[in-house]
């Protein structure tokens, strides 16, 4: 049985498992040319990126363009998911050669990045061996953290296999970095510490402004199915200490202190899912890889992903505490910023402090909709009306 053969029939099982992919494989018959079209055009841009690179692409993903029998698969009991890129995604998430696509990650740069899943999850291809584990293997990468890469299939045969035989993807992390063992006690003791930095003042209102943003969050559940809460110290402890010791006196110790007794909260609200960072992405943008130079002594705490739309080339921003008060509004000051920025002037005020952003978001649609007109001006209003 040669390669086509094979993905072929990892699809068939696929499609026949139940209702929800035969839907797919019915969707994807109704509209086939336009399918078969798509997949044409991927894989003449995987021949130029080739071409422009010199690099070879696993044969095994040409043939599954070729096999044209769809661009995606998942297993239905579980998130495990992979769509593949069309051709204009393709050169939006890749370096190719002196052209950086607008959605390309530095940290990604030496691999040729080929689809993702239904959430944070890119995959792709070693095209130049860089992790030692062989151009073929198939890996992928949460493009947050951009660390942790896995291997999900030595192959990408045997990828669509395991998807398709409904199992869950049990990736192989060769570079995962060991997590540092809390010692028990230490929340307790870093939150009471936090409490002797933040003033008299503040330190009496923080139990009235926990319930307020706890009232906040009542609202915020109430307009949005998404909305979730989970343990935020538990996985932030460790970064946190030491972001406190590398930022010193520039350490936002009351924003920290009313998250710490709060509890980490994401929502999706009028087209913007707003997400608190997490363990190893708090380090990242803040003293790891994505930190930028120029928000030095910010604390950036949260991103919002706006799925529907593109502002100067980035669906995504990062909310920041001006914890040095650089830009006059204040040292509990929240600002939002594009990844896409290069300086700190184009960072936009949009709240004077923690408890402030999350009433912005619990005064409901309107509110939003302000709050966002006012980062990107009327060009989101039009966007919305041709969305609608």
């Amino acid at each position: 049985m040669n390669n086509i053969e094979k993905i072929k029939n990892a699809f068939n099982s696929f499609y026949n498992f139940n209702d929800d992919t035969r839907e797919i494989m019915n969707e994807f018959y109704e509209n086939q040319e336009s399918y078969l079209k798509l997949l044409k055009n991927t894989l003449q841009a995987i021949n130029e990126i080739e071409n422009k690179l010199k690099i070879t692409v696993s044969e095994q993903y040409k043939d599954f363009l070729k096999a044209e029998i769809g661009n995606y698969i998942y297993d239905p009991d579980s998130i495990d998911e992979f769509r593949a890129y069309d051709a204009q995604e393709l050169f939006s998430f890749n370096y190719i050669g002196d052209n950086v696509g607008y959605n390309a990650i530095e940290e990604l740069s030496d691999f040729l990045i080929v689809g993702q899943d239904n959430g944070e999850y890119s995959y792709f291809f070693d095209v130049h061996n860089t992790l030692n584990h062989g151009t073929d293997t198939f890996w992928r990468v949460n493009r947050s953290s951009c660390t942790d890469y896995e291997i999900v299939g030595n192959t990408f045969i045997d990828f669509l296999i395991e998807v398709s035989a409904r199992k869950k993807i049990n990736a192989i992390t060769p570079f995962k970095q060991e997590k540092e063992i809390i010692p028990e006690g230490i929340e307790k003791t870093f939150i009471i510490d936090l409490s002797k930095q933040i003033s008299k003042k503040q330190f009496e209102s923080s139990f009235d402004n926990i319930e307020k943003i706890k009232g906040y969050f009542s609202e915020i559940e109430k307009k949005d199915k998404f909305f979730c809460l989970s343990d935020y110290w538990d996985v932030h402890i460790s970064s946190l200490i030491k972001l406190k010791q590398i930022m010193n006196s520039s350490f936002p110790y009351n924003t920290v202190y009313l998250l710490l007794n709060l509890r980490n909260v994401s929502f999706f609200l009028s087209n913007i899912r707003f997400e608190m960072l997490l363990d190893e992405q708090l380090e990242n943008y803040n003293i790891g890889k994505k930190a930028k130079k120029y928000l030095k002594d910010m604390f950036v705490f949260a991103y919002s992903d706006s799925r529907f739309l593109e502002v100067n080339g980035s669906y995504f921003d990062y909310f920041f505490v001006d914890t040095t008060n650089k830009l006059g509004n204040g040292q509990e000051s929240i600002y939002i910023i594009s990844e896409k920025s290069k300086k700190l002037e184009e960072a936009c005020y949009v709240a004077k402090d923690i408890v402030d952003l999350f009433r912005i978001f619990a005064e409901g649609e309107d509110g939003v909709r302000e709050y966002i007109i006012k980062r990107i001006g009327s060009d989101w209003e039009n966007e919305r009306l041709r969305i609608e």
